[in-house]
């Protein structure tokens, strides 16, 4: 009686099991549950109950797998709300090969070794996931402890007197949590303290090798600490006068001369030795009352006085020298022929303020005297 009652109370438990369950899909099961040809053993994630449920159908127990030779997801169809709508993002296997994963499966090829990994899918495709360890503690280590190493086996980038229990990082833990950087990025820490990539910019850059290249035209007065700044860092033979401002005192040149001066033009400029010269010679010879005959275009100079013109043969022009240079200077002008040819003056000589004549087309003797701005005739 008591093995009847048995019997009865497991065929009850089955009963009750396969009503419970009748919403969790089982590979190739018979009943109307199925997930024909599925690559999870157990499909839970199409069940809305058990997904709303705090504890219930939380636990699995898995198959072993091999990944290394594991070809494609089955099941039909993928990726709608009642059937696989992760796309098996989540999927948690033991495997127990040890090689790379095969493309056929995800698109990312992963080298793989005995343990429970997962499918991490985010993507809107089937292969566009990637298979991820899952790592597990030693006895009495932490998940942290695991992916560090001893003193003993640290690089040889520190010295220690002695083995401790300090552990440091491996490379591959190194590898695998230190975030790469795009090419001439830095890692600056936040206000959380924690270290974020970001571009440099600014006054200077940087390059991958480390390099920092301050930017043209960014170095400002405000940057320049007074006083810093030495006559080495100026390179004056290569600072022209004219970058400077109007003097506002005598300037000394301690005993050097001024050299490369141009002919004066305007009355406050300079005066160089050849124009002394000219001066002192136009000066001496205007005493002797130099008189010379022109039949073509002629330009005067200072050593000139008496110029007379004879235009018989043809008209030409008769070119005073610059009147910025030769102010209170003299010259006597005539036209010494009896043709209509003309006698041009270049520039125009001034008779009045707003009068000027600009040519002679028959004898006249005509003075004129420059005044440093125009020249005037004066006779």
């Amino acid at each position: 009686m008591i093995v009847n009652l048995k019997n009865i109370l497991v065929i009850i438990l089955l009963i009750l099991t396969i009503k419970v369950n009748s919403q969790v899909r089982i590979i190739n099961s018979i009943n109307n549950s199925v997930a024909l040809n599925s690559s999870a053993f157990i499909d839970a994630s199409s069940n809305n109950s058990i997904n709303n449920s705090t504890n219930l159908g939380k636990g699995l127990l898995y198959p072993r797998t091999d990944l290394t030779t594991f070809l494609n997801f089955g099941g039909s169809p993928i990726g709608i709300g009642s059937s696989y709508p992760t796309r098996f993002d989540g999927l948690l296997v033991y495997n127990t090969g040890t090689g790379n994963t095969l493309a056929s499966a995800a698109d990312a090829i992963v080298a793989v070794t005995p343990g429970f990994w997962y499918y991490d899918n985010k993507s809107t495709t089937l292969k566009g996931g990637t298979w991820k360890p899952i790592a597990t503690a030693t006895s009495g280590s932490s998940l942290s402890d695991n992916l560090k190493e001893d003193t003993i086996n640290k690089s040889t980038d520190g010295t220690f007197s002695s083995n401790s229990d300090i552990k440091f990082p491996t490379e591959k833990a190194t590898k695998t949590f230190v975030k790469k950087l795009t090419d001439s990025n830095i890692n600056i820490g936040n206000a959380s303290n924690v270290a974020k990539e970001v571009v440099m910019s600014g006054d200077a850059s940087i390059n991958n090798l480390g390099v920092l290249t301050i930017n043209d035209d960014t170095i400002s007065t405000s940057k320049i600490i007074d006083g810093t700044i030495t006559n080495s860092d100026l390179n004056k033979p290569t600072i022209p006068l004219s970058g400077f401002g109007a003097a506002v005192a005598d300037i000394d040149i301690a005993g050097y001369k001024v050299t490369g001066v141009r002919l004066p033009t305007d009355i406050d400029d300079a005066a160089n030795k050849q124009y002394v010269d000219e001066q002192i010679a136009s000066a001496t010879t205007t005493s002797t009352a130099v008189l010379s005959i022109k039949t073509s275009n002629y330009t005067i100079v200072n050593t000139d006085y008496t110029i007379l013109c004879n235009a018989t043969n043809t008209s030409f022009t008769v070119t005073l020298p610059e009147v910025g240079i030769s102010i209170n200077k003299i010259f006597i002008i005539r036209k010494i022929d009896d043709s209509n040819n003309l006698i041009t003056f270049s520039p125009n000589i001034y008779i009045t303020n707003s009068e000027t004549a600009s040519a002679l087309n028959y004898p006249k003797t005509i003075k004129i005297q420059s005044n440093g701005t125009n020249w005037y005739l004066i006779n």
